[in-house]
Order: C-alpha cells, then structure tokens, then sequence
C-alpha cells in the first residue's frame, strides 16, 4: 500500500501542480507569470539536490544511529518495508522542502512580501528555528545535528543573497519607472 500511495503522488504531483497553476495564474500580471515560470526549474533542481542530500548522507547516518543502538540494547533488527520506507519518508521528504528556501525567499522578495534587511534582522531567530528543524529530522548525536544544520544555514545564506540581487534589480526598476514618471510630467 505504501509503494501504491509513493508511486501515486508522482502520478499526481505533475498534473497537480498544473491544476494549481492554472488556478493561480489568472490572477497574476503578466510580468509575475513569468517571474514564477522562472522559479519553477529552480525549484526543481534544489527539490532533487535536497532529496539526494537526504538520501545519501542524512538517510544513511540515521539508519546507522539506529542500528547502532539496536545492537548497543542488544535487541534485534527487524525491519519490515513499511517501516524502512515510512522512516526514509520521515527523513528526506522535510529535508527535500527544507532545500526549497532560495527559491521561497526570492519568491516572497520578488511579491515584496519580505527584503533582504527584514532577513538581516532575523538571521539570528532563523539560525535558531533551522537548527531546531535539523535537530528534529536528523539522529540525536552531535554530528548529524552539525551535518544537517550546516546546509539549512548556508540555504539561508544563499536565500539572503539571493533576495538581495531581486531587491536590488526591484530598485532600479523602481528608480526607472520614477524618473520615466518625472521626465513626462515636466
């Protein structure tokens, strides 16, 4: 049932997202649908870079962790499907949308929702939450806690950055289009 529910969600992500688009798009400008397009391949890329972070470093340190401490207890391992896929689950799907933040954060600069000194301003509270959030998905031992929190900060960093150029570019287009509007009025 479990291989049925995963398979039949990549079924259905593509024609809902398409739905939803559709949904969406006949309230937006003609520029913001074209800003949101463009954010679609990025957000593409950094879900299948999240997932292979997920699988292939977190997933792996947190199936060690457990066996580790199965056989420290002196219990034996018996793992069914469900539970190994539930656990898989568990760990890359949060991981995977925690590697969407650039592409959220730029999205929200862009809708002049947030901008890069709000982000400033909260850099310290948001270390805090995306530590809190690595602490969560990842094994309770030292390193994982470090691997998983190291990453989320850099997205952070990079989100910041990312925001500053769409600031920046919002800006100039702002001074443009006002000094456009003085020019035609004098």
């Amino acid at each position: 049932m479990y291989i049925a529910a995963a398979l039949s969600l990549v079924v259905a992500v593509p024609f809902t997202t398409l739905q939803i688009w559709a949904f969406a798009k006949k309230g937006l400008r003609k520029s913001e649908q074209k800003a949101a397009l463009k954010y679609v391949p990025a957000a593409f890329v950094l879900l299948l870079v999240g997932f292979a972070f997920a699988y292939f470093v977190v997933f792996p340190m947190a199936f060690r962790f457990t066996t580790s401490m199965t056989k420290n207890l002196g219990l034996v391992e018996t793992y069914g499907i469900a539970q190994y896929f539930t656990f898989l689950t568990n760990i890359v799907v949060p991981v995977s949308l925690a590697f969407e933040l650039p592409v959220l954060v730029m999205l929200l600069t862009r809708l002049r929702v947030i901008n890069p000194g709000l982000l400033g301003k909260m850099r310290k509270v948001s270390y805090m939450v995306l530590v809190f959030i690595a602490c969560m998905i990842s094994p309770p031992e030292f390193f994982s806690h470090i691997s998983v929190s190291v990453p989320f900060i850099l997205l952070y960093e990079i989100s910041v950055l990312m925001s500053k150029l769409v600031y920046r570019k919002q800006m100039q287009t702002d001074a443009g289009t006002k000094d456009r509007m003085n020019y035609g009025s004098a």
